[in-house]
């Protein structure tokens, strides 16, 4: 499935709710276009000093059909970020959540 439109909400320490969308120029499901949209929205949405309660992400207007629009930018890096979502969630299956993971997430302590 792809997603045609990603959003975040947020309430802050005094329960007021705030949230933005983005209507994407082709549906996607790569990981990495999804959490790079995700944030421009964050940013957008938090003054970067207010006490946030609940932060929420989704996505709606999901569809079933495999087909991409390309821009003039995109240079081919739809498929590599396709290929490699595919590649991890095949290595997820056989070997479990822990087999890979962002170098960010390496020496945090659970």
């Amino acid at each position: 499935a792809l997603a045609t439109v990603i959003g975040v909400s947020m309430t802050d320490y005094n329960f007021h709710n705030s949230s933005r969308q983005k209507s994407m120029f082709s549906a996607v499901n790569s990981t990495n276009l999804i959490y790079k949209q995700v944030c421009e929205l964050f940013d957008a949405l938090w003054d970067g000093h207010t006490p946030i309660r609940l932060l929420g992400v989704h996505t709606s207007k999901i569809t079933k059909e495999d087909n991409h629009q390309y821009s003039l930018f995109e240079l081919g890096s739809f498929e590599t970020l396709n290929k490699l979502d595919q590649t991890l969630d095949t290595i997820k299956k056989k070997f479990g959540d822990g087999a890979i993971m962002r170098a960010s997430f390496l020496n945090k302590e659970e």
